[in-house]
């Protein structure tokens, strides 16, 4: 169904109307009806676009926090990777070098015992020797057992 719109424009924008019309070898009638489509098109469409752009802006930042929350989590546990591994190497190595210096020190002390066991024996006598042997040992197994007697104590308090 068709109406006729009778409105009285510019004579400048009539000329070039009727130009546009002549260059598109279409009627006159057809540029202006396509003239109106577009800018009612146009019209409607920021129309749509004011109103969904509120709701664009909402999805976009819950988008947006949803992924920086995820990159937030991934670098957390990164992270969290990389440091329990660096310390499982790093007590590796400590439980390593410890254990050396316990050895090392267990096997001087058998030195330094025999060492000393001979020095006595030979300034004095083998028996003085073997009884002050025993009776050190005998002095260090006491103080041993009244130090971890004392620590139970002091963790249980």
């Amino acid at each position: 169904m068709e109406k006729q719109l009778n409105v009285w424009i510019a004579e400048d924008l009539k000329d070039a109307l009727t130009e546009r019309a002549l260059q598109e070898k279409t009627t006159l009638r057809d540029v202006v009806e396509g003239i109106l489509q577009q800018d009612i098109a146009r019209a409607r469409g920021e129309e749509i676009q004011q109103q969904a752009l509120p709701v664009l802006r909402d999805l976009m930042q819950t988008e947006v926090r949803k992924g920086f929350a995820q990159l937030r989590n991934d670098l957390r546990e990164d992270l969290e990777i990389e440091i329990l591994e660096e310390m499982r190497n790093l007590t590796r190595t400590s439980e390593s070098r410890l254990a050396r210096l316990i050895v090392r020190v267990a096997r001087d002390t058998g030195v330094l015992r025999r060492f000393l066991y001979a020095l006595v024996a030979r300034l004095v006598d083998l028996e003085f020797a073997q009884e002050a042997y025993e009776d050190a040992k005998a002095k260090t197994a006491h103080e041993l057992s009244a130090r971890s007697s004392a620590k139970k104590e002091a963790t249980e308090s």
